[in-house]
C-alpha cells in the first residue's frame, strides 16, 4: 500500500483509490474527500466546502458548539468557546463526576469553555439493592445484601475519599473501619436520585466501608 488510507478504503470495500463521494459501508457511511489536510487548513474555500460536506453527512444536524459523547451511563461533554454564546443544556438528571462533591444536577448547563464527565442517573439499575456510582478510591471485596453494602477501599495517604452510592432505601448509617477504629460518617441523601454522598480520610491503608439501609 502506498499509504494507510489505501489500506483503510480497501478494507471498507471501496478499493484503494475511491473517487470523492458518499458511500454506503455496512450499516454506516463513508465520505471520501481526496484533499490534502494542509489544503483544507490553509484555504478558506476548501475549508468551507469540507465543513459543508461534514454537516451534510450528519443529515443536516446543523452547527453546534458542543460535543457530547455517550458510553453506557457516562456522558463526556465539551463546550467550545467559539461560535454562539448560547449555553447548551444536557437534558436529564446527572451526577457531575468532575465535581468534588459529586453533585446531582438536573439539566446541567454546558457553558462555553467547559468540559464535563457525567453519570446518567436514569441508567442506575434499580433492581439492585445498592450500587457504587462514584468513588475516588479502588473498591474491593464488594458485598451487597438486601439491607446493606460493604466494600474495602484503597487510596493514597493524605487524601479525602469521596463517594456517591445508590441504595434502594435511604441509608440508616454509614461507617468506615480503619486501623481497627470504627467511625460513624455523616452523609447527604439526595431523594430524587436515591443516592448518598459521604467522605472519609485515607491514610494509605485499606478501609472497610459499611452502609446499612
Amino acid at each position: 500500500y502506498a499509504s494507510p488510507a489505501e489500506h483503510l478504503t480497501q478494507s471498507l470495500g471501496l478499493g484503494r483509490r475511491p473517487k470523492d463521494g458518499l458511500y454506503t459501508v455496512g450499516e454506516g457511511r463513508a465520505l471520501i474527500i481526496n484533499e490534502a489536510p494542509k489544503q483544507i487548513a490553509a484555504q478558506a474555500d476548501i475549508s468551507d466546502a469540507y465543513v459543508e460536506k461534514i454537516l451534510g453527512l450528519l443529515d443536516g444536524a446543523g452547527k453546534n458548539s458542543s460535543l457530547v459523547l455517550r458510553r453506557g451511563a457516562y456522558y463526556v461533554t465539551a463546550r467550545m468557546d467559539e461560535g454562539n454564546d448560547r449555553p447548551d443544556v444536557l437534558k436529564g438528571c446527572f451526577i457531575d463526576m468532575f465535581d468534588d462533591r459529586l453533585s446531582v444536577i438536573e439539566d446541567p448547563v454546558l457553558v462555553p469553555g467547559s468540559v464535563g464527565l457525567w453519570y446518567d442517573v436514569s441508567r442506575i439499575d434499580r433492581k439492585l439493592p445498592a450500587q457504587i456510582i462514584a468513588l475516588s478510591a479502588r473498591a474491593e471485596k464488594i458485598e451487597i445484601t438486601p439491607r446493606g453494602l460493604k466494600f474495602t477501599s484503597r487510596a493514597p495517604s493524605e487524601m479525602t475519599v469521596a463517594a456517591r452510592i445508590y441504595t434502594a432505601r435511604p441509608p440508616k448509617s454509614v461507617k468506615v473501619i480503619s486501623n481497627g477504629e470504627t467511625t460513624e460518617l455523616p452523609f447527604e441523601y439526595e431523594p430524587d436520585s436515591m443516592t448518598s454522598y459521604f467522605i472519609y480520610p485515607s491514610d494509605g491503608n485499606p478501609a472497610r466501608v459499611r452502609v446499612t439501609f
